[in-house]
């Protein structure tokens, strides 16, 4: 995504299990401390661009802290500034300021268009275990709840459908010496489904959704399928509805997991042997 003024180009990772989008950047006067950075470096921001936590942006501050409770730091002494905070399943700590960035869009008609919009801001970041280099400069959160940025370009009508439009290769292009390197396997549009730019015949599609109060996407799984067994999910303790597991979709995670009667299902299966394989 392009980010910025002029508009500098920042890879960020996908993540659906939140709705907080973040850039490791710095702001105005204020040194960044992050001594490990992304392929593209740090954004620069100006002093001006911090949003307020009181006031009309309130509510999206709020959204952009990871506390439960929304209990945010918001100080007359530090301007009140947003402060941005978000920790990660690792235990990963990212701090820093919310501010309001231009972001270049591409749009369907291969146009570009330049908006405003919300995000972290990260100037310190806490992190046990780090992989070096890191392949990415932020994380772009598409999740359903406010403040994240379907909300926000919905909310401000640069898109037309509250939509997240998620179309992924079914196998990954292989050649005689192993996997194609990373490169363009699927496509994600903010604000349209794909039913009208690609025959529905060859794709099937499945409606993600979730608690109207949780922002991480959800949907049914309804069987599984190893080696040529198909075994459907019934839940033994839901009479009302008892038919497929309701999962989250989180590619910000890369771990897969069940309920324990959901798993006792798979191994009485018969198909022990394949799902050990």
């Amino acid at each position: 995504m392009k980010l910025g003024d002029p508009p500098k180009p920042f890879y960020l990772h996908i993540d659906t299990g939140s709705g907080q989008t973040w850039v490791l950047c710095a702001n105005g006067e204020t040194l960044s401390i992050i001594s490990s950075l992304g392929p593209n470096g740090l954004l620069v921001t100006e002093e001006e661009s911090v949003v307020a936590c009181i006031g009309p942006t309130e509510s999206l501050c709020r959204a952009h802290t990871s506390d439960p409770e929304h209990n945010m730091r918001c100080e007359e002494e530090d301007d009140y500034a947003c402060f941005f905070s978000i920790m990660y399943a690792d235990s990963s700590v990212y701090l820093g300021v919310v501010v309001n960035e231009s972001m270049t869009l591409s749009m369907q008609d291969a146009s570009e268009k330049r908006v405003f919009t919300l995000f972290g801001c990260v100037l310190e970041k806490h992190s046990r275990v780090e992989k070096l280099p890191l392949l990415t400069d932020g994380v772009v959160g598409l999740g359903r709840c406010e403040g994240s940025l379907v909300d926000q370009l919905w909310t401000s009508n640069v898109i037309q459908k509250k939509i997240l439009g998620v179309c992924l290769a079914k196998e990954l292009r292989q050649r005689s010496s192993g996997p194609l390197p990373a490169g363009r396997v699927g496509f994600i549009s903010l604000g349209m489904d794909f039913s009208s730019k690609f025959d529905s015949q060859n794709l099937v599609w499945s409606k993600l959704a979730g608690p109207e109060k949780d922002c991480m996407l959800a949907a049914k799984l309804l069987f599984v399928i190893v080696g040529n067994r198909k075994i459907a999910i019934v839940l033994e303790s839901d009479h009302s509805n008892n038919a497929g597991l309701t999962m989250g979709f989180d590619t910000g995670s890369e771990m897969s997991y069940f309920r324990q009667d959901v798993y006792d299902q798979l191994m009485k299966s018969g198909s022990v042997g394949d799902l050990h394989k």
